[in-house]
């Protein structure tokens, strides 16, 4: 993790998105002089990640972008290889694709063009030049002068002062945030000439690896 779960929380609390209470509860908001009920809004509960997106394939493909035990823990060597896989993804690059062609794309509920269709979204060296999620201030950990407790803050004018990170958000696609149930598909043409592909449908970590195992055909019964 490149950011201290302290930032990485407060950017949780942040800016996961919010959806009406499943009990459909409301609360009293006042409205242009009215009285009104509006409903609920509590943390949309399908979001399983928020923050930087590179560092979020990371660490729900760690199958294909991950690193060794030693450089695992800041995420660095994984974020190296992802960005090289979507340069050479890239279009027009893909004659000179170190893997020799690959692709890198991504389906979620909700995401339909004007027919209805599914949309689907193609990941390119787009995703890292402006990364959606990415922190844009500069926020660090450090003790507060002033309650001399553990605080996030930011470097102004030579002091400390307390601060809230601000990340890019993606208003359009929503990529500052993955949900469960987000579908991703990792597809390369190797050096030998082989098409692989590893399809991915995200769940939490602590419920295991997010990749869709494909099943073995057989033609042995097992009763």
């Amino acid at each position: 993790m490149r950011y201290p779960e302290l930032i990485m929380a407060a950017i949780r609390e942040k800016y996961t998105p919010h959806v009406p209470s499943p009990d459909n509860r409301t609360v009293a908001k006042t409205v242009k002089g009215r009285d009104v009920e509006v409903p609920l809004l509590v943390p949309d509960p399908r979001v399983i990640y928020v923050g930087p997106l590179l560092d979020g394939l990371v660490q729900f493909m760690p199958e294909v972008f991950g690193s060794d035990v030693v450089e695992s823990a800041t995420g660095t060597t994984g974020r190296r290889k992802l960005k090289i896989f979507l340069m050479d993804s890239a279009p027009g690059d893909r004659a000179l694709n170190f893997f020799g062609g690959s692709l890198l794309w991504m389906q979620r509920e909700g995401w339909h063009d004007k027919d209805g269709k599914q949309q689907t979204l193609t990941l390119s060296d787009k995703a890292f030049q402006m990364e959606p999620g990415e922190v844009r201030n500069s926020p660090v950990v450090a003790t507060d002068p002033a309650t001399g407790d553990q605080a996030i803050m930011e470097r102004k004018h030579g002091e400390l002062v307390p601060c809230e990170p601000i990340i890019f958000e993606d208003k359009r696609y929503g990529l500052h945030y993955l949900l469960r149930d987000d579908f991703l598909q990792y597809e390369i043409i190797n050096r030998r000439g082989a098409h692989i592909v590893r399809r991915f449908k995200l769940r939490p970590v602590g419920e295991g690896s997010s990749e869709i195992k494909q099943v073995d055909r057989t033609d042995v019964i097992t009763w």
